[in-house]
């Protein structure tokens, strides 16, 4: 699980926020579904609008308009390089890193089209909306990983040190994720507590949606 409380000061004990947590998310599936639904709205809001967001920014990035006014370009696609060789060398090892990349990532998305299904029981005119909501998905798939996962490339380079230091100590906090990174190294002050921050509001939207049986 990722630890987004250890990228802040730990003055409050862990224990603490997880408890809150829990409770939040406890009450939100106890009571009316209209609260269950109107918070999932609210939280899928905040979604769209930090993912879109952490695109835009990775534009103006690329165009250098940070802080630091460092036009990025595709500059980590040439140095180190877009794609780099995993377990073995040359093409091969390059062919193995991307296929693994393709079946962890699809661990992040693998669970969307049971959501629709099970959503079927509570939604208006079913036989309209769940053949709409299934078309939308392949967008949404498209635009939101594949296109955040471009702005990823060009913001961080691969052989980043904050990177591979959070990969190799296993540890899976914020201060390891690349967008994260990509703000700090882009010299912006205070815009990756914010998009912290707004990463609780996921954790709060992926757990309440797990406990559905």
């Amino acid at each position: 699980m990722v630890n987004r409380r250890s990228y802040w000061p730990k003055s409050v004990p862990v224990a603490v926020w997880i408890t809150i947590f829990l409770g939040i998310i406890v009450a939100l599936n106890i009571f009316v579904v209209s609260w269950y639904g109107e918070s999932e709205f609210w939280f899928a809001s905040i979604k769209i609008l930090g993912i879109v967001g952490l695109i835009i920014l990775g534009i103006v990035l690329f165009f250098g308009g940070g802080p630091n006014r460092d036009r990025l370009g595709f500059r980590y696609w040439q140095k180190p390089g877009a794609f780099i060789p995993f377990a073995m060398s040359g093409t091969t090892g390059k062919s193995l890193a991307f296929w693994t990349g393709l079946i962890r990532s699809g661990y992040a998305f693998v669970m969307s089209p049971k959501m629709i299904a099970l959503a079927a029981g509570e939604t208006e005119a079913p036989r309209r909306n769940i053949p709409k909501a299934s078309r939308r998905f392949v967008h949404r798939l498209a635009f939101f990983y594949i296109l955040g996962t471009l702005v990823i490339s060009v913001i961080v380079a691969s052989n980043d040190d904050l990177l591979l230091h959070g990969v190799n100590s296993g540890k899976a906090d914020a201060g390891a994720s690349p967008f994260v990174i990509g703000i700090k190294r882009a010299g912006i002050q205070g815009l990756d507590h914010v998009v912290n921050a707004g990463q609780y509001s996921m954790l709060f939207s992926s757990a309440s949606y797990l406990t559905i049986p």
